[in-house]
């Protein structure tokens, strides 16, 4: 999951590990004590891997709330576990840590996730600042926007490297069955929307006109566990907004689901 996050940033194994060297000779020079450094890193985000159980348990002891867990398979396919931490959280962590115990921290950007309850905001291709995509005045509460913030199972529609059934399995930790992935897409295109390119070479969804089109794939992510996965692999260069997706098979129903846009 890191690897591919990385090398979407630029980097290759050997920078990358050099990068963290710097970071921890950094850290020898400088803690995070100060209120002005923990202000400033709020919203960054960090892994923290998890290794000895009874010692993890003792140091994520030290946090006021139970962190988010995250699970994924390192270059061996074996299963690894990691924490989710803000830089609040990984600053509360390190105090009155020795300087001979220092865990190793790696610095994600992971794509944000921000859906509000009462509007379409933020919805692929709508402006929804504007009066006529705002909920209409009345004495009744508005109804709740679809999908919901922690809303499971949730549909998304994929574009690009994300339309890649081996990709896509390798990313949320799906394994294979008799050889094969167990992705199951079913081909779909979303309205409002077309297709860019950032970097000169990765593919990003930005808003459009309703006679874009573009077409792809949907897939529904089971649990927040794969939805986080795939937000570290999208990467803060990315959002996840709301979507309106027309199934190209079958009946051609449509869905209500999100995506990733250009951020």
């Amino acid at each position: 999951m890191v690897k591919d996050a990385k090398t979407a940033e630029g980097f290759n194994k050997e920078s990358y590990e050099y990068s963290i060297f710097k970071e921890q000779e950094a850290r020898k020079k400088s803690r995070e004590s100060s209120s002005g450094t923990v202000a400033a890193n709020g919203g960054a985000q960090y892994l923290l891997k998890l290794e000895v159980e009874a010692a993890d348990t003792e140091l994520l002891s030290r946090l006021p709330k139970k962190p988010k867990i995250l699970t994924g398979l390192d270059d061996d396919g074996n299963t690894t576990k990691f924490c989710l931490l803000s830089g609040t959280e990984k600053s509360e962590l390190l105090k009155g840590l020795p300087k001979t115990r220092q865990p190793t921290f790696i610095r994600v950007s992971i794509a944000q996730k921000a859906l509000s309850s009462t509007s379409l905001y933020p919805t692929l291709g709508f402006d929804t600042t504007m009066p006529q995509f705002r909920p209409a005045n009345s004495s009744l509460p508005p109804p709740l926007a679809r999908p919901g913030q922690d809303e499971y199972p949730v549909w998304y529609f994929f574009y690009g490297t994300l339309a890649d059934a081996d990709i896509l399995s390798r990313i949320i930790g799906l394994g294979k069955k008799d050889g094969k992935t167990q992705v199951e897409y079913k081909r779909a295109r979303i309205h409002r929307g077309k297709l860019s390119t950032w970097g000169g070479k990765y593919l990003a969804l930005v808003d459009a006109d309703e006679d874009s089109t573009v077409d792809g794939w949907a897939y529904q992510v089971k649990d927040q566990n794969q939805e986080d996965s795939l937000r570290v692999y999208e990467t803060g260069k990315y959002e996840v907004v709301r979507c309106t997706m027309e199934l190209l098979d079958g009946d051609r129903r449509f869905l209500q689901g999100l995506t990733f846009r250009l951020a």
